[in-house]
Formats: structure tokens, sequence, C-alpha cells
């Protein structure tokens, strides 16, 4: 997954054609550091699929904010530049990572 922050969130994501899954997440929050493994998976599961990059809010409030984040573990699914689905806060519970897959097939098929 790519690193990105507030400066370089506009070329990797709101510039980039196709579709780009961004990770929100921060090393003091303990569902974002369980997401760790199952997103390393489903990143090299479906690489060359999408663009996978990931924001440390705590170093990018300002990014975060703008982009509407209420909670995290956050992910965006972006295409062409535009928000297309948002998975946040405790996702992580509710549908793991087998939703979030499922979102990445469906946008993918359009």
């Amino acid at each position: 997954m790519l690193d990105i922050n507030k400066d370089t969130f506009q070329s990797e994501v709101l510039d980039a054609e196709g579709l780009v899954v961004v990770d929100y997440w921060r090393e003091s929050c303990p569902d974002c550091v369980a997401l760790i493994p199952e997103l390393e998976d489903f990143v090299k599961r479906n690489s060359g699929r999408a663009k996978f990059c990931k924001v440390d809010v705590s170093t990018n409030k300002d990014l975060a904010r703008k982009q509407g984040l209420a909670s995290i573990p956050s992910i965006i699914f972006y295409r062409n530049g535009k928000k297309e689905h948002v998975f946040t806060g405790d996702f992580v519970e509710k549908i793991r990572m087998e939703g979030v897959q499922n979102k990445l097939d469906e946008l993918l098929a359009v």
C-alpha cells in the first residue's frame, strides 16, 4: 500500500484514473491495527485491480476532515477522483473484509 499524505493526496487519489482504495488509520487505534493483516491480504489478492493507499490521520488531520471522516478505521473507494463508497468505524466487526471485497468486485464490474 502506498503511504500518502496531504501533499500527495491530490495526485495519487483525486487525479488518478480508475479505482483507488484508501485506508484511513492511526497507529494508536486498536481496530485499525487489528485490521492490518486482513487489509494486507486483501491488497495482495487484488493487486493490479485497483490502486491501494493509506493515510495516517494522526499526521493528516486536515485531510481526514476534508474527506468527512467521522471515525476510523475507514476505507473509502474513489473512482476517477470521486468518492464512490465509504466503510467507516465499526465495519471491522460488522462485515469484515468480505464486504470490502464485495464492494471492490462490484465497482470493478461497472
